[in-house]
């Protein structure tokens, strides 16, 4: 019976905590690396989620830790660290840190402020699938951003 309970709190622990940590590191890492631009479209609360990915895989993954080695003193030390990683992903999820933008986004933020709604709003418009295929190179971005702003008469 004892190793019953002990399998259930390791599958639990497993699909509950470890699945989606590594999803959330792969995922964020992947990001990251320029995987989709479309994630960084959303409205602003949503697009803080890209952010918060690595730091809440971590969180997780240090849970699941700890709830392996309970009651060990090292299971305190992980939850801890998690709930170190987790304020760190609210805090990456609301304030959106600029070292953790991509080029092209810190390009369009630094050179277009202005009008970062209108571009928001008209990649959705525009379908998200379709824009990720239009802005894949930097002329694609210009040229992108050079139609928003003839749409809106906002030439520069």
């Amino acid at each position: 019976m004892k190793i019953l309970e002990s399998l259930e709190k390791l599958l639990a622990i497993f699909f509950v905590l470890i699945i989606p940590s590594v999803f959330l590191l792969l995922h964020g890492l992947w990001l990251l690396k320029g995987g989709s631009k479309s994630f960084y479209m959303a409205k602003h609360i949503y697009a803080g989620r890209v952010y918060a990915e690595i730091p809440g895989g971590i969180t997780l993954f240090c849970w699941a830790l700890a709830a392996i080695l309970q009651p060990h003193t090292g299971s305190l030390i992980l939850l801890y660290l998690g709930g170190g990683f987790f304020i760190l992903a609210l805090v990456f999820n609301f304030t959106q840190p600029t070292f953790l933008k991509p080029a092209w986004l810190k390009w369009l933020e630094s050179e277009h402020h202005e009008i970062m709604d209108l571009l928001i709003e008209d990649a959705h418009a525009m379908g998200l699938d379709i824009w990720q295929k239009r802005v894949e190179t930097q002329a694609g971005l210009e040229a992108w951003v050079a139609e928003v702003r003839r749409k809106h008469g906002l030439h520069r």
